[in-house]
């Protein structure tokens, strides 16, 4: 009761601690019986996403934000579980990938880091790999469709230079990163 009422004086959102603690305990849920489906389990973190960004707005500025908030969780969920399954498996903990493929696609890869060293490390396998980069690109393509419908004018233009350029440069060089795709194997 005390923590309820620190959160009441000082402004909480109770509609937006309701949806967030949904998401989390529908995630929780999925996480506990150790779901094989990445799609359902990312789904709830982008709900949670999609209530965050858009609360407070409405219309066609708060359906935006939804779906930026929507493809952002479902991204960040994916890409955390793509660079988690290695030392997951070495733990035995859930991660929705590797309850989808098994702990077979876990397998040293030669890689070549940044600075042009040849180092080998337990990565995912290239075609498991290849998939989930299809299957986040289209997640890609949602947000950045979304993207290109916000109207910037308000924010100014540093605003939308910084959006854009975490939406279509650093997010796909993340995720290749992550998943080793166009490195030498």
């Amino acid at each position: 009761p005390a923590a309820a009422d620190m959160r009441k004086k000082a402004g909480a959102l109770p509609e937006l601690e309701a949806s967030i603690a949904s998401s989390l305990e529908a995630l929780r849920k999925l996480e506990a019986a150790e779901s094989d489906s990445i799609d359902e389990t990312a789904e709830c973190f982008g709900q949670l996403l999609s209530d965050i960004f858009a609360h407070g707005l409405t219309g066609t500025d708060a359906r935006i934000a939804r779906e930026v908030g929507r493809a952002v969780g479902r991204f960040i969920y994916v890409i955390d579980a793509a660079d988690d399954a290695p030392e997951d498996g070495k733990k035995n903990r859930y991660n929705p990938i590797l309850r989808r493929y098994g702990k077979e696609i876990l397998v040293e890869r030669e890689y070549t880091d940044r600075a042009g060293n040849t180092k080998t490390a337990v990565r995912i396998d290239e075609k498991t790999a290849q998939d989930l980069y299809i299957a986040a690109l289209n997640d890609l393509s949602r947000l950045s469709a979304a993207i290109e419908l916000m109207d910037f004018t308000r924010a100014g233009c540093e605003v939308e230079g910084i959006v854009k350029n975490t939406v279509y440069l650093c997010m796909p060089a993340e995720l290749r990163r992550v998943l080793a795709i166009g490195q030498s194997v």
